[in-house]
């Protein structure tokens, strides 16, 4: 059964994910894939899994999302990131919302399961981690430039809990401090544009702050090693 829904992603030189996250995603009407001129196999891939390729230069995330959106041909869209699965459960529970004869939301919230060196972690600030995915795209606009976020009208209220995207299982300590790297200098200079401006003694209370409340307040210390790290 084909889902009224259009699955949107943004990708840049994704060939080591885009497969896993494309293989999931064929209960859509549809798959858009908005490329920012990818140097590797990432639009060769779409195109074997059916996906419609638009090619853009990048801009940022806000822009990129909001164009995807535009390109989409149903109202309802699922938002994949290429290096997420989307479960056998949230496809469930979305063909459910279909078969109801009025949707009670303009969007939903979808909880995601994170990995940490294959571990899935159940503790810290990355679980419950709920985002921002299924929604009307009539009724909402990403805004924000790095972490970019859709506000939709009436908000957005949660999805059950065992409807779940599965993020990378792979994430090694180097793949995240890449990805760290680039999304906190992005960030550093919309701050800095912004007016925003730091101090050593201010970052060196934030580092300690920060691990406190996800060890501790946020209980990373259930996930042992993994946790800690």
């Amino acid at each position: 059964m084909r889902l009224p829904v259009s699955v949107v992603m943004i990708t840049k030189n994704e060939e080591k994910h885009l497969a896993r996250a494309l293989a999931s995603c064929g209960f859509a009407d549809e798959i858009v894939v908005v490329d920012a001129c990818s140097t590797d196999q990432t639009r060769e891939i779409a195109k074997q899994y059916g996906a419609k390729i638009f090619e853009r230069k990048w801009t940022n995330f806000g822009d990129q999302r909001n164009y995807s959106l535009s390109v989409a041909a149903n109202d309802w869209v699922l938002v994949v990131d290429a290096d997420e699965k989307v479960s056998e459960q949230l496809k469930n529970w979305m063909e459910q919302i279909f078969r109801k004869k009025s949707i009670e939301s303009n969007g939903f919230k979808i909880r995601r399961k994170e990995y940490f060196l294959g571990q899935e972690i159940t503790g810290a600030c990355w679980n419950p981690s709920y985002q921002d995915r299924f929604f009307r795209k009539s009724k909402a606009k990403y805004v924000g430039v790095i972490h970019e976020y859709p506000e939709a009208e009436g908000g957005f209220v949660r999805a059950p809990e065992e409807a779940y995207l599965e993020h990378n299982p792979n994430v090694t300590v180097e793949s995240f401090f890449n990805k760290m790297n680039k999304y906190t200098t992005i960030e550093a200079f919309d701050r800095f544009e912004q007016g925003q401006r730091t101090s050593l003694p201010h970052l060196f209370v934030a580092f300690f702050a920060t691990w406190w409340k996800n060890y501790f307040y946020y209980k990373g210390y259930k996930d042992g090693i993994y946790g800690f790290v």
